[in-house]
C-alpha cells in the first residue's frame, strides 16, 4: 500500500504522516506542520488524555513524574507536555531520589505500566509528597490483560507471550508471568520456540 516507517521528521515534508498510537511530543507535531506534512493522528485517546493532564498541570507549575520506560515512544511523547519539568522513574527506590522540595507534583503512568509496580510507587510517592496529585493512567485493557495472565499462571506449567520485543504491553505481560514464578517465553514468531524444551 506504500506505507513506510519513518523516524526522521525531515523526510516527512509534504507527505501524509500517520502518528501512531503512542503519540508524539508537541514540538515534533509543530515541526511536521512547518514542513507541510498532512497529519493523520492515530494517537490513542487514552494516551491523549494523559497528554492533556500533563499539559494542564505543567502550565500551573507542576513537576510531572511518569512511571514508565524512559526510552519508550509513549513516554517520550508524554515528557514533551511537561514543559521541561518531566521525570521518568520505573523503580521504587527512585522515588527517594526525587527532590523533596517540590510543592506541586503530579504522578502518572505509561498506559501499559505494570499495575502492581505503579501501586508500590504510588504508596511511597504519597509518603514523600502527601499533597501530590496521582492519576492512575494505566489503560483498563492493560490492567485486565495483566490480571488474566496472573489467573492463567495458576493453571499452567509455562507461559508463552507472543508479541513485539519493543512492545510495552507485551513486555509487561511477560514480566507479570515471570513474577508469578512460571517459566516464561517471550517470542515474536513460532520459529523462536524451542520445541524440544516445550
Amino acid at each position: 500500500k506504500g506505507v513506510s516507517e519513518q523516524n526522521q521528521l525531515e523526510e516527512c515534508g509534504g507527505k501524509k504522516v500517520i502518528i501512531r498510537a503512542h503519540g508524539i511530543p508537541p514540538h515534533e507535531r509543530q515541526r511536521l506542520h512547518r514542513i507541510d506534512a498532512t497529519l493523520l493522528d492515530a494517537t490513542c485517546k487514552r494516551v491523549a488524555k494523559v497528554h492533556a493532564a500533563i499539559k494542564k498541570h505543567a502550565r500551573r507549575g507542576f513537576h510531572t513524574v511518569i512511571v514508565g520506560d524512559a526510552d519508550h515512544a509513549e513516554v517520550i511523547g508524554l515528557l514533551g507536555y511537561a514543559e521541561g519539568r518531566g521525570h521518568v522513574i520505573n523503580r521504587l527506590e527512585q522515588v527517594d531520589e526525587l527532590p523533596e522540595s517540590w510543592e506541586k507534583v503530579l504522578l502518572v503512568a505509561q498506559t501499559t505500566q505494570n499495575e502492581e509496580v505503579f501501586e508500590e510507587i504510588r504508596t511511597r510517592f504519597l509518603q514523600r509528597y502527601p499533597h501530590a496529585l496521582v492519576k492512575n493512567t494505566i489503560c483498563d485493557s492493560t490492567q485486565q490483560r495483566q490480571a488474566e495472565v496472573r489467573q492463567m499462571c495458576r493453571q499452567v506449567a509455562a507461559m508463552v507471550v507472543v508479541g513485539g520485543y519493543h512492545s510495552g504491553n507485551t513486555l509487561r505481560l511477560a514480566d507479570v508471568a515471570r513474577e508469578c514464578g512460571v517459566p516464561t517465553y517471550h517470542i515474536e514468531t513460532e520459529a523462536e520456540l524451542n520445541r524440544q524444551e516445550m
